[in-house]
């Protein structure tokens, strides 16, 4: 979907949003093609008013088209987002488990050394 005239250093997002600026401009035009054939209405070649119609409807198509692919991605972006906070709240609570249980283990290693019960390991 690259053009050439798109500049290789901008945003996709930018670059994508200018694609539908110039596909609505082209709507336009078109549509400016169209009244200006219809208002012949007599003289009106019936080919060129058929064809800008066409033009107008394909357009319209893509741009709705572009639209619905944008909200999409974004979707697609927080969907991820949302799923990449919260795989990093689970690894941060699995840490803190595996923080706590290794305080543990050590306390009762010393437990088992000394023979003594460890007080801190009481008030947990």
């Amino acid at each position: 979907m690259m053009d050439s005239d798109q500049d290789p250093t901008k945003p996709a997002s930018v670059q994508s949003i200018q694609e539908v600026e110039r596909k609505v401009l082209d709507v336009v035009e078109t549509s400016a093609l169209v009244v200006e054939e219809l208002s012949k209405f007599g003289d009106a070649d019936e080919k060129a008013v058929i064809a800008s119609c066409q033009k107008l409807m394909a357009s319209t198509k893509e741009i709705h088209t572009e639209i619905q692919n944008a909200i999409s991605s974004r979707m697609e972006v927080k969907a991820f987002e949302n799923n990449d906070f919260v795989a990093k709240q689970q690894a941060r609570f699995s840490v803190e488990r595996a923080d706590v249980l290794s305080q543990r283990l050590h306390r009762l290693r010393l437990i088992l050394e000394t023979g003594k019960p460890d007080l801190e390991m009481k008030e947990m």
